[in-house]
């Protein structure tokens, strides 16, 4: 919103200018609360399923390379032997 100098107004246009920050501020107030909603249904399957389920459901990232660099290796290999043929 532009700066307004409020001091040159009349009374009808400081109304209007009210009226669009209160417009404004309604928008704001709804988007946090989405947010805060949010929020916590996130939080609440936290405690709904417990720390136990989300460690044992997160997948081990040190792992997942581990495998994906031997799964590459093989690859490489397979098709370096299939080419010489």
């Amino acid at each position: 919103m532009a700066k307004v100098n409020i001091s040159k107004m009349d009374v009808q246009s400081l109304m209007d200018l009210r009226k669009r920050v209160d417009e404004r501020l309604l928008e704001h107030r709804a988007e946090i609360q989405k947010q805060l909603n949010d929020m916590n249904r996130a939080i609440g399957g936290y405690r709904y399923l417990g720390l136990k389920f989300v460690s044992r459901s997160w997948f081990n990232l040190d792992t997942t390379w581990a495998f994906s660099l031997v799964l590459v290796g093989a690859l490489s290999l397979v098709i370096s032997l299939a080419s010489r043929q």
